[in-house]
């Protein structure tokens, strides 16, 4: 209950200044020179579940939460539902993006079929 779980890729649609390597596939890291301001979006679709009351869905910089969304689970458990996040934020090179989702009861946090997560990562 209330324990983080990593969020990880296996593959990436773009990765123009190879941010992303399949070796670290729950992070992406600012590359040398690329410094600045950045866009950051991230989003996960869960299952229907009657199990707790809440999902959360964070943006980690170098291990630090900076953005939190935090959704109920709909009543019925047969809806899935989706949390999505939205954020700006000053990096530079060598800084780490992360996404993490929480819940609010012990058990598997039950993604949804793809695309069940995405995390964009987006210079000014």
């Amino acid at each position: 209950s209330g324990v983080a779980l990593r969020m990880f890729w296996d593959t990436a649609d773009f990765n123009q200044q190879i941010m992303w390597v399949v070796t670290s596939s729950d992070t992406i890291t600012i590359p040398a020179g690329g410094g600045g301001i950045y866009s950051i979006k991230a989003a996960v679709a869960f299952n229907g579940s009657v199990s707790g009351t809440y999902r959360e869905l964070d943006v980690l910089i170098n291990g630090t939460r900076q953005c939190t969304e935090l959704t109920s689970v709909p009543a019925s458990a047969a809806q899935s539902f989706s949390v999505s996040i939205s954020c700006d934020q000053s990096l530079a090179a060598a800084d780490t993006v992360r996404m993490q989702t929480t819940a609010d009861y012990a058990g598997n946090i039950d993604a949804a079929d793809n695309p069940s997560l995405w995390l964009c990562v987006r210079k000014y």
